[in-house]
């Protein structure tokens, strides 16, 4: 937020009256908590010059980005009528996120870094309760106490993402982020918007090597949770060396569930090392298999806000130029996954769909490590959100589900999210051999009649929600999970640290070769790619090499 004086500088005209000057930046504020905060400022009762960022500022910092009528609403809401408003613009900056954000300008605003508000106080604040927050920003909470100091390892962006209601939900004093580095190709790039992510939610990461070390030992660390750790891959090996490492230090550690397990990928039943297995229903213990671990079905975290759906509008998450259109399609990807059997170009399918339906709203959500087509925010009717938008942006991928009217995806998590959110739901089929039960997958060609069909019927039928996340726990997974992980505290058995060390190297000396041999064969990949194209171009060409050559022997 700026001082008054700043905004009266850049043209503001001047409140009459004492006013409020709050320092800062609304944006700094955890989306969860915005809620709480307008509120407060309501109470003063006093005019109030503020200014809120619609963009990530110079520094790649994570941020709560709304469009300017979000934020209107929201003061709005709280009992602020909105005098004044200017945009504001910075010196010409440049970083990862602000030219993702440029590019993709999902608010249709570039330029723009803030908008400044005077603000005063109506007559009598309104009546609108937390449902007028909750179609707007999301679930609105108090912070939590643990019980117990949670460490959450974090190697991937899956990780971030799988974890993050526990930034949301838990208090920052309770919290410390555990970042494992050294892993792939794009290690520093992940970590650092890992680390300025969990900054945004007052928990700065804690850097460790791809193997444990000493770093850890200086922790007040009591649980352990990781959400990929498993025989699957090396990334889920080298987080199984961290467990064994906090597990000789005396942490308990919890396996927390990832995803709907790949089965046709990986054989049955996968092992852990953690103590305890939090699973979103029974599904999973198939998966888990039997073992000196505890299992406790406590939901999931990232589910519990569809006990209470508000629809969200496209123009709640974009700004007031996403209402245009008659409706809002969010189709989502994962499409860097080698199971797949057919080969989809997401981009150009979003587009093709986009040329068709010019009055719908199409937001495409890619996978964080697929390549995400440069400019393409260009496109009057996509919003694409790659990774470092939905970061800037403090999104979750719950807030595009909810403002969503259908849900488009391949095989993923997706499709039970869109179910638990009440959205008809279409699931591509790529001819992957791990298939969810009681979903029918449907050819891309398909795709077009769908949207255009009024009586069209979603693809995940009844039982599927039912099957995959546990009715029972909904809304209550973090009272589930934080009692489970107590009795964890209580039944942990700490490995001798002499055993542990010995048996994380050899995990880890296969996690490091597996590492290797998976850099080799995406090398070896791009070799054959890289021909296969040069042996297209070449067979396109050949009937003007023929004619050339004809013509140099002097033929007729």
């Amino acid at each position: 937020m700026l001082p008054l004086d700043s905004l009266q500088d850049a043209g503001m005209p001047a409140t009459p009256g004492p006013a409020v000057v709050v320092e800062g930046d609304l944006a700094s504020v955890r989306r969860s908590a915005l809620a709480e905060l307008a509120t407060r400022l309501r109470s003063l009762n006093r005019p109030v010059g503020i200014a809120a960022s619609v963009a990530p500022t110079a520094v790649d910092r994570a941020v709560t980005l709304l469009p300017p009528a979000g934020w209107t609403r929201l003061f709005e809401a709280v009992g602020f009528s909105v005098r004044r408003q200017l945009e504001l613009r910075e010196a010409e900056t440049t970083g990862r996120w602000r030219d993702a954000w440029t590019a993709a300008d999902p608010y249709r605003m570039a330029g723009v870094d803030r908008v400044g508000f005077v603000l005063d106080p109506a007559p009598c604040a309104p009546e609108g309760g937390i449902r007028s927050f909750r179609s707007l920003l999301g679930p609105q909470h108090p912070l939590r106490r643990a019980r117990v100091v949670l460490g959450l390892l974090l190697a991937g962006y899956q990780d971030f993402h799988n974890l993050a209601p526990w930034l949301e939900a838990i208090d920052p004093r309770d919290l410390r982020v555990i970042l494992r580095q050294g892993v792939g190709e794009r290690d520093e790039t992940v970590a650092d918007d890992l680390d300025a992510a969990c900054r945004a939610y007052g928990v700065p990461a804690v850097r460790v090597g791809p193997l444990a070390d000493s770093t850890l030992d200086d922790l007040d660390v009591q649980v352990l949770l990781s959400a990929s750790e498993s025989p699957a891959n090396s990334v889920h090996l080298g987080n199984a060396v961290m467990l064994l490492h906090a597990r000789a230090l005396g942490w308990a550690t919890g396996h927390v569930q990832h995803g709907i397990w790949p089965r046709a990928e990986f054989p049955l039943p996968i092992a852990t090392c953690a103590d305890i297995v939090l699973a979103w229903s029974d599904e999973y213990r198939e998966v888990i298999g039997a073992g000196d671990h505890a299992f406790a079905v406590v939901g999931g975290m990232r589910f519990d806000r569809y006990t209470d759906v508000a629809h969200r509008s496209a123009a709640a998450l974009y700004g007031s130029w996403a209402g245009r259109f008659d409706r809002h399609v969010v189709v989502a990807t994962n499409l860097h996954w080698q199971q797949h059997g057919r080969a989809i170009d997401g981009f150009a399918a979003v587009t093709e769909l986009a040329s068709r339906h010019p009055s719908t709203l199409f937001t495409l959500k890619p996978h964080p490590y697929e390549a995400v087509e440069p400019g393409a925010g260009e496109l009057p009717n996509v919003v694409v959100l790659s990774e470092p938008v939905v970061l800037a942006g403090g999104l979750d991928p719950a807030d595009v589900v909810e403002s969503a009217d259908l849900v488009v995806c391949t095989p993923s998590t997706i499709a039970l999210e869109a179910t638990l959110a009440g959205k008809p739901c279409f699931v591509i089929d790529t001819d992957n051999p791990s298939r969810h039960r009681f979903v029918d997958y449907r050819p891309l060609s398909a795709l077009s009649g769908w949207l255009d069909d009024d009586r069209r019927v979603g693809c995940c039928r009844e039982g599927y929600a039912e099957h995959y996340s546990e009715p029972s726990t909904r809304g209550r997974a973090l009272d589930l999970s934080l009692d489970a992980l107590a009795g964890a505290m209580e039944r942990r058995s700490s490995l001798v640290p002499g055993t542990s060390a010995a048996v994380a190297r050899a995990l880890y000396d296969l996690y490091a070769e597996a590492a290797r041999d998976a850099g080799q064969l995406r090398r070896d990949f791009q070799t054959a790619s890289d021909y296969a194209l040069s042996l297209a171009a070449a067979l396109e060409e050949k009937d003007r090499y023929i004619e050339r050559l004809r013509r140099g022997l002097g033929g007729p």
